[in-house]
């Protein structure tokens, strides 16, 4: 099977794409010569492992038959199953002309490539065809009801599915999403619009103290839907045979006041929310008459300059505050209810949308307000893929879990493959995405084989050194067993380092990645007996150290945690420990996943920051504070020391 997609480098159209590959389609994507590069850029990144099904295709929807020559037409007859048509011009500062040119004439050559071709049209329109001034229920049935187009791209959008209805000859869909905003799951988002225009105002007004209550107007409404269920929501209808209607409305279940939308990322932003609304009528009257200062007045010019400045908001914005229908979808929630495929309320992911535009497209200058620190965070760890050595049990079952359900790819590493299965298993069992790779990190070879494999994969961002083996023994029973100390080496220190540095390479060349190395909290406090487990440690906390200032110009961080003590079965055989305070599997892995968003140089509890500063300022008290606990607990020299090893890497 294979579609024809114009507008597939666009913010819908990628999703749409990443959808029909996963049906195993081979997908034509009609680009200008000039987006041939982002095209190829695309498919080297987001496509790599799927490029032999994307064709691209020179083209023009400007151009009679988008630019399609005669040999090429004779070619997609035989091959292609139905043509999308996304390309379209969003822009509430368009011209006329330009909306013409590329919405109608563009819309009119599609119609006329899918006439020659006999083939099937899904063309993506817009509830903007309503005009937003229709008072009452637009339903999926209804398009001409003599409403009032003002703006351009409402009018254009009219006009083309007007086109698309009259000159088609072939079979069509017809499809309007409501306002579309970014992923519900990431947040991502690649152009402002509906909502966005009011995220500066949020940040001005997070100077005022959090409780104090607004009053707002009552004007107008907004139907937000994400992105993924845009995209899901068009791939699933079109791949459904006889259906009852031509036109789907890809909306919310329900509509939202913008007051109520400013609520709901107030609460993201820490800003003030609105306690009560004028009534509809005045709240019209008032923003009409606002509207009219703001166009027609000297003061009111100055005024609407500084404000739109400030914002950043584009002043035909003012239009879509004054939005009144509402939208009926029973056509399009008939398909995709019994497929499993709804659309998420706003409520569910507006933390998400707000987090992603403030650390990626929020206006530089707004970080420099002295009122609010820098977010102590960083990208979403959905979709980031997360290598953890140890993974069979342990900390690194409860983080591989942890990071599973928040939409992380997991890459789980340790010696035990009967182990590594079942956790894989009970991953996706969850709807989580997980992979297994047995590999003992002592044996080099195992380490090469499993590098060469990953490096044919999309690359690791995120790299959690969690595998330790770890001997208790004093040092008076040491002395003719120096394998305990070749043997902690061998996986804390060079069993880390072989994977790092397999690893680092790649990470170099895509300038991304966080390496966390799992320490532990002995080594700031000089623990004794524990000499040969604690130096494998410190041997890798130095090498952390100084790889961290080596590589964060290639944007590559290194995080040490010195983990306390953790009930795992690696603390097991020691008696003393079945009665002393220590963190569940699932702590520890909350510690790594904070580590891993808020990407610290070293993470220490105050125990362990008391002991460094102890041992920094007067090293003899330290070392008979040491020796003190030494001789008062378990295996002191008048009693043989316990001699236990455990190992995490099972």
């Amino acid at each position: 099977m294979a579609s024809l997609v114009t507008g597939g480098t666009g913010f819908i159209g990628k999703r749409l794409i990443d959808r029909l590959l996963d049906r195993n389609e081979t997908v034509f994507v009609l680009v200008r010569e000039r987006s041939l590069p982002a095209l190829q850029q695309l498919i080297a990144t987001r496509w790599q492992q799927k490029a032999d099904l994307i064709q691209p295709l020179t083209g023009d929807i400007c151009q009679p038959l988008a630019g399609i020559s005669t040999d090429q037409l004779e070619t997609l007859k035989s091959q292609l199953q139905r043509v999308y048509h996304l390309a379209a011009l969003y822009d509430l500062n368009m011209s006329d002309a330009e909306a013409d040119r590329i919405n109608i004439t563009g819309t009119r050559n599609v119609v006329q490539l899918c006439n020659a071709l006999g083939c099937p049209l899904h063309h993506v329109s817009s509830i903007a065809v309503t005009g937003g001034q229709y008072r009452g229920r637009f339903t999926e049935a209804m398009f001409d009801e003599g409403q009032s187009l003002q703006h351009p791209y409402y009018r254009t959008k009219f006009d083309s599915e007007a086109l698309v209805r009259a000159e088609a000859q072939v079979p069509f869909h017809i499809y309007r999403p409501g306002i579309v905003v970014g992923d519900s799951r990431t947040g991502e988002m690649d152009k402002l619009d509906g909502p966005y225009y009011l995220f500066p105002l949020l940040l001005m007004l997070r100077s005022l103290p959090r409780r104090l209550p607004l009053i707002g107007l009552d004007a107008g409404r907004m139907n937000l839907v994400p992105v993924d269920y845009v995209a899901s929501a068009l791939d699933a209808i079109s791949h459904q045979d006889d259906l009852p209607g031509n036109c789907f409305h890809l909306v919310a279940q329900r509509d939202l006041k913008v007051c109520e939308v400013m609520n709901l990322f107030a609460r993201s932003a820490g800003a003030p929310t609105f306690a009560a609304l004028l009534p509809e009528r005045l709240s019209r009257l008032l923003l009409r008459g606002v509207g009219a200062s703001l166009r027609h007045s000297r003061y009111g010019q100055v005024t609407k300059q500084t404000f739109f400045e400030k914002t950043r908001m584009p002043a035909s914005a003012l239009d879509v505050l004054d939005w009144y229908t509402t939208f009926d979808a029973h056509e399009a929630e008939a398909v995709l209810q019994p497929l499993g495929i709804t659309c998420p309320d706003p409520a569910d992911y507006a933390d998400t949308l707000w987090r992603y535009w403030q650390l990626n497209l929020a206006p530089k200058r707004q970080h420099k307000n002295k009122h609010h620190k820098k977010p102590r965070w960083t990208p979403e760890i959905k979709g980031k893929r997360v290598l953890i050595t140890g993974a069979s049990s342990g900390i690194g079952k409860a983080l591989a879990l942890q990071l599973a359900r928040k939409g992380a790819t997991v890459l789980l590493v340790a010696r035990s493959a009967e182990k590594l299965e079942d956790v894989r298993c009970e991953i996706r069992l969850a709807g989580g995405s997980a992979f297994a790779y047995p590999c003992d990190l002592t044996v080099e070879e195992d380490v090469k084989k499993l590098i060469t494999q990953l490096d044919a994969e999309p690359p690791v961002d995120m790299l959690v050194n969690n595998a330790g083996r770890s001997i208790r023994r004093s040092l008076s029973h040491s002395c003719d067993r120096l394998h305990d100390f070749e043997r902690t080496m061998q996986l804390n220190y060079f069993g880390a380092l072989r994977i790092t540095l397999g690893l680092l390479p790649r990470m170099r060349q895509e300038r991304n990645g966080h390496i966390i190395h799992v320490s532990s909290v002995g080594v700031p406090v000089h623990s004794p007996r524990f000499a040969a487990y604690l130096a494998s440690k410190a041997a890798f906390d130095e090498f952390s150290r100084v790889a961290a200032g080596e590589m964060r110009q290639d944007n590559i961080h290194f995080s040490i945690i010195y983990m306390p003590l953790v009930r795992t079965s690696m603390i097991a055989p020691t008696e003393s420990y079945k009665h002393t305070p220590a963190l569940s599997p699932e702590s520890a892995a909350n510690l790594i996943v904070r580590t891993i968003q808020r990407r610290p140089a070293r993470v220490m509890n105050g125990f362990s920051r008391s002991m460094q500063l102890l041992h920094g300022l007067t090293p003899k008290l330290g070392v008979r504070a040491l020796n003190l606990g030494y001789r008062y607990t378990s295996g002191t020299a008048g009693r043989p020391a316990q001699g236990n090893a455990a190992s995490d890497q099972t």
